[in-house]
C-alpha cells in the first residue's frame, strides 16, 4: 500500500476490505434507533398504560406488579410516566389549547399548583407536539425528538472536546441510551439529562473560543434544560458548567471567562423564570416526600448488579457492550 501524503503507510483515509470507524459508527447509530424507535413506526407508543393493569400487592408497588419480563424493564417498571406524567401534560395541553397558562389545577384534591408542582411543563417545545394534537403517540414524538436532541447534542460536545468522530458518535449513543434514560425515557426524570449535552457543548465552546454569544447560547441551552425537565436533575446537572469551567484542562480562567460563566447563568435564570419561580413560591408553602433523606433515597437505588440483569429496569443493552468493544478494538488504546 502506497503511503498517503502526511500519515505512515498504512494509514490511508480508508482501509480497503473493511469498514471505516466513520461507517462503522453510522451502523451503531443506525442499529440503536432503530432498536429503539422501530415500534413507533408500527403505531406503538412509549406511554406505559400496561403498567396500570396488575393490582397492586404490597411492598415495592412498582417491582410488585409482576409484569412478564419482556415488558418488565420497556420502558421501565415505575408507574410514574402513567400515573403522573402523561396525564400531567394531557391537563397542561387542554389548559394552553384554550389559551390558558395553567398556573394552578382545580381538579387535584381541593386545588394544587400546577405549573409550580416542578413535574409540568407548559414551556417545554418538545411537548409542542403534543400540545397541537394531545395523544399517546404525539407525546410518544415528542420523547423520539428529546432523544434526537441528546444525540446530536453529545456529539457536538465529544467533538467539541477533541474526540474523533467515531468516538464523539459512541460517547452521544451511551449518554442517550444509558440504562437510566433507557428505564425512564417515558417519565420527566430523564428529560433534563437528555437536554444537557447542549448546555455542556455551549460551555465547552465558550471556553475554546471565549465568545459571549456562545456562553450565552450555554445559558440558553441551560434554561430549555429547567423547562423540559425535573427541576432536581437540572439543577444538578446545571452545576456541572460551573465545574467544567474550573476544572477544564486547558482553557484559562481569565476575567473574560468569569464574565461569560456569569451572563451564562444570569441568561439561564431568566429564560427558565416562568417554570422556576412558581416552583420555588410552592416550594416555600408545601413539604415533599423527596426531602426525606439519603437513606429513604439509597433504600430505592437499583444495585450495582442490576446493570447486568435482563430483567432490570436498568439493564444495559446487549448492544451498547458491543460498541465500547468495537470502539476499543478498532482504535486500540496507546
Amino acid at each position: 500500500m502506497k503511503a498517503v501524503a502526511g500519515k505512515p503507510e498504512g494509514e490511508g483515509s480508508s482501509r480497503r476490505g473493511g469498514l471505516s470507524p466513520e461507517a462503522a459508527a453510522g451502523l451503531l447509530a443506525g442499529a440503536v434507533l432503530v432498536l429503539h424507535f422501530l415500534p413507533l413506526l408500527w403505531g406503538w407508543h412509549a406511554v406505559p398504560f400496561h403498567l396500570l393493569a396488575p393490582a397492586f400487592t404490597g411492598g415495592n408497588q412498582a417491582a410488585a406488579r409482576h409484569l412478564p419480563p419482556a415488558l418488565r424493564h420497556l420502558p421501565g417498571d415505575d408507574p410514574t410516566g402513567v400515573l403522573l406524567d402523561y396525564p400531567g401534560a394531557h391537563y397542561t395541553a387542554q389548559r394552553l389549547r384554550r389559551g390558558e397558562i395553567p398556573w394552578w389545577n382545580p381538579l387535584a384534591g381541593t386545588g394544587r399548583a400546577w405549573t409550580g408542582n416542578g413535574q409540568v411543563f407548559p414551556f417545554s417545545p418538545f411537548l409542542l407536539p403534543f400540545v397541537a394534537w394531545p395523544s399517546p403517540h404525539t407525546y410518544s414524538l415528542g420523547l423520539v425528538l428529546l432523544a434526537l436532541y441528546s444525540l446530536v447534542s453529545a456529539f457536538a460536545f465529544f467533538r467539541e472536546s477533541g474526540a474523533p468522530s467515531p468516538a464523539a458518535a459512541l460517547g452521544a449513543f451511551l449518554w442517550t441510551f444509558s440504562p437510566f434514560a433507557c428505564a425512564s425515557w417515558a417519565m420527566s426524570s430523564v428529560w433534563a439529562y437528555w437536554c444537557f449535552p447542549a448546555a455542556a457543548a455551549g460551555t465547552s465552546r465558550a471556553l475554546r473560543t471565549g465568545s459571549l454569544f456562545a456562553w450565552a447560547a450555554a445559558g440558553a441551552a441551560s434554561a430549555l434544560m429547567a423547562l423540559s425537565g425535573q427541576p432536581e436533575t437540572a439543577f444538578l446537572l446545571a452545576l456541572g458548567l460551573p465545574l467544567l469551567f474550573l476544572f477544564h484542562p486547558t482553557a484559562p480562567r481569565s476575567a473574560r471567562g468569569w464574565l461569560g460563566l456569569s451572563l451564562c447563568a444570569a441568561a439561564a435564570v431568566l429564560l427558565s423564570a416562568p417554570q422556576w419561580a412558581p416552583l420555588l413560591d410552592t416550594a416555600l408553602r408545601y413539604s415533599s416526600y423527596k426531602g426525606a433523606g439519603l437513606a429513604h433515597a439509597l433504600n430505592l437505588a437499583h444495585s450495582p448488579l442490576s446493570f447486568l440483569d435482563p430483567s432490570s429496569s436498568v439493564f444495559l443493552p446487549p448492544f451498547l457492550w458491543a460498541g465500547v468493544f468495537l470502539a476499543l478494538t478498532r482504535r486500540p488504546l496507546r
